[in-house]
């Protein structure tokens, strides 16, 4: 939890999620790590992820599809996930 605070405030974001996603698995998206700033208005937890359903379609999961990491933020994120980051 402290390195994702050290990034997250050097980058000066508000959070950092390390999801796991395997399409094997139910659900197929996990929450591995986390980091929030204390003041954010709609924190998320592992129950977030848990009912979460993803586009595939979407850009941001294209990486993951390939196992490789994603990165988004809310002024390019889309469906689900934008609603989820606003």
């Amino acid at each position: 939890e402290k390195a994702l605070r050290t990034v997250c405030e050097s980058m000066a974001v508000d959070r950092v999620l390390v999801i796991q996603y395997s399409a094997d698995r139910a659900p197929p998206v996990t929450l591995r790590y986390l980091w929030q700033a204390p003041d954010i208005a709609v924190p998320f937890d592992a129950a977030t992820f848990a009912t979460l359903v993803l586009d595939p379609a979407a850009a941001w999961i294209a990486p993951l599809l390939e196992g490789k990491p994603a990165a988004t933020q809310l002024a390019t994120s889309e469906g689900t996930l934008h609603a989820m980051l606003e």
